[in-house]
C-alpha cells in the first residue's frame, strides 16, 4: 500500500505563486541602488569580489600592477538585452598582449520601464559590468558628456590612465589598443579620429 501524502489546498498553492515573484522583485530592489546601479554590500567574507581583480572574463587584468588601466564605455540602451550579450561574448574571446587592466562597461540612462528594473538589475547581479547614469537617452543631447563627467566620481578609488566610449554596433581590438596605448602620455591625451581643442596633445588615427 503506497503511503499517502496531504496535498496542498488550491487557495495555498495560488498564494505561494502570487508571493513569489513578489519576494524576488523585492530582493532585487534592495540590491541594487536606484543611483548608479550600485549592488548594496552584503554580509562581508573572504570571496567577495573587487573591481581590481579578476572576476569574469569581460575584464582583462592581471594579478601584479598593471602598467596602465583602461575604461571602455559602450553606449547602448536599456532594452539591447541580446546585444550586450552578443558584445560581452565577443569581448571575452580576446586579451590584451601588453600587461594591463582593461575593463568594458555598458552605459545607459535612467531605466524607465519596470522590466527594465528587473532585467537589468538581474544582469548587474550576474555581470557587474553597467553603468546608469542620470539622464535621459538621447542621441545628441548630453549622453556622452554625461558618461565622461560622471567617471571621476564613479572610480576616484581606482582611477584610470585611460577612458574612451563607443558604441554597441562596433568592436574594439583591445590588444592592438593597448599596444598603442602603452608608450603614450598618461596625461592630457587624446586619442582619435578628431583633436577635440587646442593645446591638448593627440594622436590622430
Amino acid at each position: 500500500m503506497k503511503p499517502s501524502y496531504p496535498q496542498p489546498s488550491s487557495s495555498t498553492l495560488t498564494l505561494t505563486l502570487f508571493l513569489l515573484p513578489l519576494f524576488l522583485l523585492a530582493l532585487i530592489f534592495l540590491l541594487v541602488y536606484p543611483n548608479e546601479s550600485k549592488l548594496q554590500a552584503g554580509p562581508a567574507t573572504d570571496c567577495s569580489r573587487s573591481s581590481s581583480v579578476l572576476h569574469d572574463a569581460f575584464t582583462y587584468g592581471i594579478t601584479v600592477k598593471p602598467d596602465l588601466r583602461l575604461l571602455i564605455g559602450i553606449l547602448t540602451l536599456p532594452d539591447s538585452y541580446e546585444r550586450r550579450q552578443l558584445v560581452r561574448h565577443a569581448y571575452s574571446l580576446g586579451q590584451p598582449a601588453h600587461a594591463a587592466h582593461v575593463d568594458v562597461r555598458f552605459v545607459f540612462c535612467n531605466l524607465t520601464k519596470e522590466e527594465q528594473r528587473v532585467l537589468v538589475g538581474l544582469e548587474i547581479m550576474q555581470y557587474d559590468d553597467i553603468i546608469i547614469l542620470d539622464c535621459q537617452e538621447n542621441m545628441d543631447g548630453g549622453k556622452t558628456y554625461t558618461f565622461f563627467s560622471s567617471l571621476p566620481r564613479l572610480f576616484a578609488d581606482a582611477p584610470y590612465d585611460y577612458v574612451m566610449k563607443t558604441d554597441d554596433d562596433t568592436y574594439v581590438r583591445v590588444a592592438n589598443l593597448v599596444g598603442a596605448l602603452n608608450s603614450k602620455p598618461r596625461e592630457s591625451l587624446y586619442f582619435g579620429l578628431m583633436t577635440p581643442c587646442f593645446g591638448v596633445h593627440s594622436e590622430n588615427r
